[in-house]
C-alpha cells in the first residue's frame, strides 16, 4: 500500500507543493505509523488529505489576493465546490473598487441571438480594433450565466435596465434601488462570512511575493506582511494561488508613469489601493504583460468647490448621462453624445 501511494504522489507531485512531496514521502518511507494506518484505510487523494492534517501542513486549496468582487466570487465558488481558501486583503475591510460601481452591469439576460450580436458588435466597435474578438464573444455569451449567478447568489435582484454609453440598446442592469457595487459586495461579504471555516479572510494583509517551487515554473505559496502598524512577514503556502487585486490606476508616479505618461496629470476617482500590486507580483516571476497601454478614462467626476485641484475626485457615474443628463461646455452648449464610448466623450 505504502508503494502504491509513493507512486501515486510522485506521479502527481505537480499537483502538490514541495514541502507536501517531501514530508509525504519521507513519512512513507520511514514508516510513520499514524502515516501507515491512513494508507490502510484511504487511497489516493483522501488519503493525501488526511496524511497532512495528520502532518501538520494542511494548506488551503487556494489564496485569493484581493477583496473585491472577482475575489470574492473565486473564494465562494471554491468553498461551494468543497475547497478551502484564504482571502488576502491590503485594505482594513473587502469591497476594494468594487463596492464604488454604480452604472450596472452589461448583459444580454436572454437567448436572443439577435440581442447577442448586437451586444458582441457594440463591444468589438468599442474596442477600437485593438481588443481580442475571442475575449470579446467570451464576455458576451457568458453574460447571461454570470449575471444569473449572481442575482441568485446574492439574492440582488438585477431588474432594472438602462441603455449607457457605447450601447445602441439598454442592456445594464442594476437593481432598482441602491447602489449595484455596493449592494453586490455588501452580499459577497455575507456568503463569505457564512462560509467560514472554508473561507479566510486576513485584512492589512499586503502580500510582497509570490514563492516558487524548486523548479521556478510553479507558484507554491505567497509571502505577506500582516498588521497595519507593525506588519509582521507571513508566509502562506497553497495548492493554488489567484492573483485578483485590480489595476495600477492610482499608480501615478508609478506604472502609469511607465505606461502612460501622458495621463499622469489627470484626476482619478480610484481608490489610494490600486497600484498595481499583482501584477507587480507576476511580473516578477516572468509573466508577460499585455495591453499596458490601454487605461481608460472615465468622463465625468464630481468637483468639490472648495478644493477643486484635489487630484482625487468623486466618480460622476455612468447613469447620470443613461438617465437623460447632458455635458455642456463653459459656454452653456452641448458638445458630445453622451452615449458615446467613454473614448469619444473624454476625446471630445
Amino acid at each position: 500500500k505504502a508503494n502504491a501511494l509513493l507512486s501515486f504522489i510522485a506521479e502527481h507531485r505537480q499537483n502538490l507543493t514541495r514541502i507536501e512531496e517531501d514530508a509525504l514521502t519521507h513519512a512513507l518511507v520511514h514508516r510513520d505509523e499514524r502515516i501507515l494506518l491512513l494508507a490502510n484505510h484511504f487511497s489516493n487523494w483522501t488519503f493525501v488529505r488526511h496524511a497532512l492534517i495528520s502532518l501538520g501542513l494542511e494548506q488551503p486549496d487556494a489564496v485569493v489576493v484581493g477583496g473585491g468582487l472577482a475575489g470574492l466570487v473565486t473564494a465562494v465558488s471554491i468553498a461551494d465546490q468543497g475547497g478551502s481558501v484564504v482571502v488576502l486583503e491590503k485594505l482594513s475591510a473587502l469591497g476594494g473598487n468594487s463596492a464604488k460601481a454604480s452604472s450596472g452591469i452589461n448583459a444580454v439576460k436572454s437567448d436572443d441571438s439577435a440581442a447577442l450580436q448586437w451586444f458582441l458588435d457594440d463591444t468589438v466597435k468599442s474596442q477600437g480594433g485593438h481588443g481580442d474578438p475571442l475575449l470579446a464573444n467570451r464576455l458576451v455569451a457568458s453574460s447571461k450565466e454570470a449575471v444569473t449567478w449572481l442575482e441568485e447568489m446574492t439574492q440582488v435582484n438585477l431588474s432594472s435596465i438602462g441603455q449607457l454609453g457605447g450601447h445602441r440598446v439598454a442592456r445594464t442592469w442594476k437593481p432598482e434601488h441602491g447602489v449595484v457595487g455596493a449592494e453586490l459586495m455588501s452580499a459577497m461579504i455575507r456568503l463569505v462570512k457564512q462560509r467560514h471555516p472554508a473561507i479566510t479572510v486576513l485584512t492589512h494583509a499586503t502580500v510582497t511575493n509570490l514563492i516558487l517551487n524548486d523548479d521556478n515554473h510553479t507558484v507554491e505559496g505567497v509571502e505577506f506582511l500582516l498588521g497595519k502598524d507593525q506588519p509582521v512577514q507571513q508566509s502562506l503556502y497553497a495548492r493554488n494561488v489567484v492573483l485578483a487585486s485590480g489595476g495600477f490606476g492610482f499608480d501615478h508616479e508609478g506604472m502609469l508613469k511607465t505606461y502612460r505618461p501622458d495621463l499622469v496629470s489627470y484626476p482619478t476617482t480610484l481608490g489610494a489601493h490600486t497600484t498595481g500590486d499583482g501584477i507587480r507580483l507576476a511580473e516578477r516571476i516572468g509573466a508577460e504583460l499585455v495591453d499596458m497601454q490601454y487605461v481608460q478614462l472615465h468622463p465625468t467626476g464630481f468637483i468639490d468647490p472648495h478644493d477643486r485641484g484635489n487630484h482625487v475626485k468623486v466618480l460622476a457615474a455612468e447613469v447620470a448621462r443613461g438617465i437623460g443628463g447632458i455635458l455642456l461646455s463653459p459656454q452653456g452648449t452641448r458638445f458630445v453624445n453622451e452615449l458615446g464610448t467613454r473614448k469619444a466623450v473624454v476625446d471630445q
